[in-house]
């Protein structure tokens, strides 16, 4: 049951974290690029996404710690964090053939190389996990690993 009330907590401080990250604050211009925030009625188009993945600094790896599986074989330079309106059943890339990203993104950030360990380190202690599961589950958030400019899916 701890494990369960760790991991919702977490969960909810890394959401807490997202919306609140994403409000404009005193960045220069050079960095204006790295949130792109909307009105909660706008989605952002699929070519607006990709324009922010193409010019996403390249994470230094140098930064991030090793993680067991899956993340010690995945290849990846950039991580975005996606606000969006997830429905039952549907993530953030809504065609896994074509890799189309869903049409219901508002917000997305670049994740900074200390939040990503934090966050592997969560996802991948074996503490977190592997209790009781909800039946259901509306997503608003997604976390996609690029190599480059290209969309991996875990």
């Amino acid at each position: 049951m701890l494990k369960i009330l760790f991991f919702y907590l977490f969960i909810s401080i890394f959401i807490i974290w997202g919306i609140t990250s994403c409000q404009d604050s005193k960045h220069s211009e050079k960095h204006k690029h790295k949130t792109e925030v909307r009105n909660k009625n706008t989605n952002l188009a699929e070519q607006e996404i990709w324009n922010y993945v193409k010019h996403t600094d390249i994470i230094d790896k140098t930064k991030i710690i090793k993680y067991s599986a899956p993340f010690d074989t995945l290849q990846f330079n950039k991580v975005i964090a996606y606000d969006f309106n997830g429905q039952a059943h549907q993530g953030i890339i809504s065609s896994t053939i074509n890799k189309k990203f869903n049409r219901s993104i508002s917000k997305q950030k670049a994740v900074s190389p200390e939040d990503l360990n934090f966050m592997l380190r969560v996802l991948t202690d074996t503490t977190t996990y592997g209790e009781v599961t909800a039946s259901c589950f509306d997503p608003k958030l997604g976390i996609v690993f690029f190599q480059d400019n290209t969309l991996f899916l875990l």
